[in-house]
């Protein structure tokens, strides 16, 4: 009886963080699932060769209307400017076709009928040709403004900024830059002598991954910007190679690893001191769980003395 009364204390809890009239959470202290490079999820075999798919796709199809439907509250987004002057997402150096607009237009639908969830995207990596940077971030706008998507550009306004003070221009804004992100690119799922996917093998890319975990949500934060923690493995030339070679792919490694899950039960478990921009790759892997286990932190951290 005790422990459903939790249960159900911290679902009431969770449900603050959005109703009006709340004081509610900073955004900076509040836990949010955050899909790692999103916009490969309008990504398909048809517009890219195998290999290039396996290292590059790091969300399952259905853009961004899934990824929501799927737990996923925030956004990594990485505007490109093509050949065309037309504004589309790219990861690394491979572009991804579907416009900008049309995957804001299927966060936008997907917010009509969801009035109280916030939705948080993340710009950043933009990338267009020498000269023309500034028409990339112009353009950008544009599209942000036509989404009715609401835009912090100075930094100094997240430092303040609650869950429901974003709720009331929202429930879509728009970061640019503004998160520290905590890129470690040792964590790796493939080495010589261990692969991550395998049981009996993947203990020291686990440890490497937890403990990078561990010691960046004990790192205080800085007031102007949101923290991104990454829970999901790098890629560098050796673990491609590596990884090549058995047949991996990063949603493959994903699933193999358990990563997701296992990163669910050790929010539950109260092993991350802070938590904000959770990220993570295949965020439809255990996402639920995911978001359940935020949304049980997020209720601690609001009955948290101060």
């Amino acid at each position: 009886a005790a422990a459903l009364l939790g249960a159900a204390a911290a679902v009431a809890e969770a449900t603050m963080l959005r109703r009006p009239g709340a004081a509610g959470l900073r955004l900076g202290e509040t836990a949010l699932l955050l899909a790692h490079d999103a916009g490969t999820a309008y990504m398909t075999t048809a517009a890219a060769g195998e290999e290039e798919l396996a290292w590059t796709k790091t969300q399952p199809d259905g853009g961004f209307a899934a990824l929501l439907d799927c737990g996923v509250r925030a956004f990594d987004v990485r505007p490109k400017l093509d050949s065309s002057g037309r504004v589309i997402m790219h990861h690394g150096i491979v572009p991804l076709p579907t416009g900008l607009d049309a995957a804001l237009r299927d966060v936008e639908f997907w917010s009509q009928s969801h009035p109280d969830e916030l939705v948080l995207l993340y710009f950043s990596h933009f990338a267009a040709p020498e000269g023309k940077e500034g028409l990339l971030h112009e353009r950008t706008r544009e599209i942000l403004h036509e989404s009715s998507t609401t835009i912090f550009e100075s930094c100094s306004d997240l430092a303040t900024l609650t869950v429901d003070q974003a709720m009331s221009v929202g429930p879509v804004i728009a970061v640019i830059q503004c998160v520290n992100e905590h890129y470690d690119s040792s964590i790796v799922c493939d080495s010589i002598g261990y692969r991550c996917d395998k049981p009996g093998e993947n203990g020291v890319p686990l440890r490497r991954l937890q403990d990078y975990m561990e010691r960046v949500s004990r790192e205080p934060g800085r007031p102007t910007q949101l923290d991104m923690l990454q829970g999901h493995w790098q890629s560098t030339p050796e673990s491609i190679f590596l990884g090549t070679l058995r047949g991996g792919s990063v949603l493959a490694d994903n699933r193999g690893s358990r990563i997701n899950h296992i990163i669910a039960n050790n929010v539950r478990n109260g092993a991350f001191e802070h938590l904000n921009l959770l990220e993570v790759d295949n965020a439809c892997d255990g996402g639920h769980e995911l978001f359940q286990a935020l949304q049980e932190y997020n209720a601690r951290q609001l009955l948290a003395p101060l």
